[in-house]
C-alpha cells in the first residue's frame, strides 16, 4: 500500500510537470498571436496609407476584429491556466512535503520496531 501511495504521488508530480510544459506552450502561442496581431496592424496601417480597394480594407478590418476576439479568449484562458498552475504548484509542494513526511514516518516506524524487538528480547530473557 505504501508503494502504491508513493507511485500515485510520483505520478501526480509527473502530471504537474506536464501541465507546466502545457503552460509554457500556451505562453509561446500567445507570443506568436501577439506577433501576428502586430504584423496585421502594421499591414492595415500600410494599406490605409496606400490606395487599396474597399473590399481589401474590409477583409483586413474583419481579420483584425476576429483576432481581437481570439485574443480575448486566449487571455481569459491564460488567466484560468495561471490560476490552475498556481494550484498545481501548491499541490506539488504538498506532495513533496508528504513524501518527506512519509519517509520520516517510515524511519520512526523502523525505530519503534527495533525498540519493540529489543523489549521483546529483554522480556524473553527475563523469564
Amino acid at each position: 500500500m505504501k508503494q502504491s501511495m508513493s507511485t500515485k504521488k510520483l505520478s501526480a508530480i509527473i502530471q504537474i510537470s506536464e501541465l507546466d510544459q502545457m503552460l509554457t506552450d500556451l505562453k509561446q502561442a500567445i507570443e506568436q498571436r501577439d506577433s501576428k496581431i502586430a504584423r496585421l496592424q502594421q499591414m492595415i496601417l500600410e494599406k490605409r496609407q496606400s490606395a487599396i480597394g474597399y473590399r481589401d480594407f474590409i477583409v483586413l478590418k474583419n481579420s483584425q476584429e476576429e483576432l481581437r476576439e481570439l485574443c480575448k479568449k486566449i487571455d481569459l484562458q491564460l488567466v484560468k491556466t495561471n490560476e490552475l498552475l498556481r494550484h498545481i504548484r501548491n499541490t506539488k509542494v504538498i506532495f513533496s512535503d508528504l513524501l518527506l513526511l512519509e519517509a520520516e514516518v517510515n524511519e520512526q516506524m523502523s525505530k519503534i520496531q527495533e525498540l519493540s524487538n529489543a523489549f521483546f528480547i529483554q522480556e524473553e530473557a527475563g523469564k
